[in-house]
């Protein structure tokens, strides 16, 4: 039995299920996707406390699971899933990478929006964490720009997310 698409926060009870494409080795050949920021974007903003964000909960107890799609169909496979939760003390090295990522976004998201050419967001980066536009033209050709109640405007002409970079991948496999 598969998931059932919902509108929940998380795919299971106290977790996340993530997964993305890699060569046969576990070597990822993209990011992972964790959210969407437009519903957050003042928790960004006012820089609220890590453990109580929306994007901690996402990525607080995560099931990653690699999949190789080399080849034709028939050969393509699982790898070893890794389970991480950062409540166990072996991830308190990785909580604090996120943590600090984290702050470090926040403090670019706002540095984007009161200093860049466009007052927009742009493209943010930490360690393992990144914020880059992820959004598609709905059916009138549009995009979907973000509104911020703390500024009283829009900060961006695209949705953003947040994605865990390549590094988190390699970092976890060796862990």
């Amino acid at each position: 039995m598969g998931l059932h698409l919902s509108s929940t926060n998380l795919d299971f009870e106290d977790g996340e299920l993530k997964s993305n494409k890699c060569d046969r080795f576990g070597n990822p050949r993209e990011t992972v996707f964790i959210t969407q920021i437009s519903s957050i974007i003042d928790e960004l903003i006012e820089k609220e406390t890590f453990e109580y964000t929306h994007l901690f909960e996402k990525i607080s107890n995560i099931l990653y699971v690699p999949v190789c799609k080399d080849g034709s169909p028939e050969d393509w496979m699982f790898l070893p899933s890794i389970h991480i939760n950062l409540n166990s003390p072996r991830y308190a090295g990785l909580k604090q990478i996120w943590r600090n990522d984290y702050y470090s976004i926040c403090d670019q998201l706002r540095w984007h929006i009161e200093h860049s050419a466009d007052g927009f967001i742009h493209t943010s980066n930490g360690r393992h964490l990144q914020v880059r536009s992820k959004d598609a033209r709905d059916s009138r050709g549009c995009y979907h720009p973000i509104y911020s109640e703390v500024y009283k405007r829009y900060v961006s002409n695209k949705n953003h997310a947040f994605y865990f970079k390549k590094e988190f991948v390699y970092d976890i496999k060796n862990m």
